[in-house]
């Protein structure tokens, strides 16, 4: 059971940091209506960035996605440092997990240091989404809290239906 929910564990954070370093990396964002007739919901922001998703479907308007964009676009700036501190941790840690003998001390040094990183990638990332969170009208606030209750509902019947009986 508890290695059930160790690989839980390590799928939700692998999920996470993807999406985030991906949402982070990704250089193309759509910032007009211009350059996608059909708006955020067909392509653009959203397919573009793993962070828009969630704004999929509230209608905005051109300044809140303008505004969305930029908030977007300086956490790719403030988050850059610690995404390269990431690398060679993670290069390291391959290389110990590849050792003959296993240094316990070693690992937890930079397991430590990763998940310090990792903290302050989640609070960019957290800061972000909420100042995103705010641009929206009230409206589109009630529309949002709607499609991530049918999400939780999602995520949890696929979860239930992966762990063994």
């Amino acid at each position: 059971m508890r290695a059930i929910k160790t690989n839980i564990m390590m799928l939700s954070m692998i999920v996470v940091l993807t999406g985030l370093s991906a949402g982070l990396v990704q250089g193309q964002i759509v910032t007009s209506l211009q350059d996608n007739p059909q708006g955020p919901a067909r392509k653009g922001i959203a397919q573009t960035n793993p962070g828009f998703i969630m704004f999929r479907g509230l209608d905005l308007t051109e300044e809140q996605r303008q505004q969305i964009v930029a908030l977007y676009k300086q956490s790719r700036v403030d988050s850059k440092t610690y995404r390269q501190q990431l690398l060679p941790l993670r290069q390291q840690m391959m290389a110990l997990k590849g050792s003959p003998s296993f240094d316990e001390a070693a690992v937890r040094a930079i397991a430590t240091q990763e998940a310090q990183i990792n903290i302050e990638l989640n609070v960019i990332r957290a800061r972000t989404e909420s100042a995103s969170y705010n641009v929206l009208t009230a409206e589109q606030k009630a529309k949002l809290e709607e499609f991530r209750k049918n999400r939780r509902w999602l995520v949890k019947g696929m979860m239930q239906r992966r762990l063994p009986d």
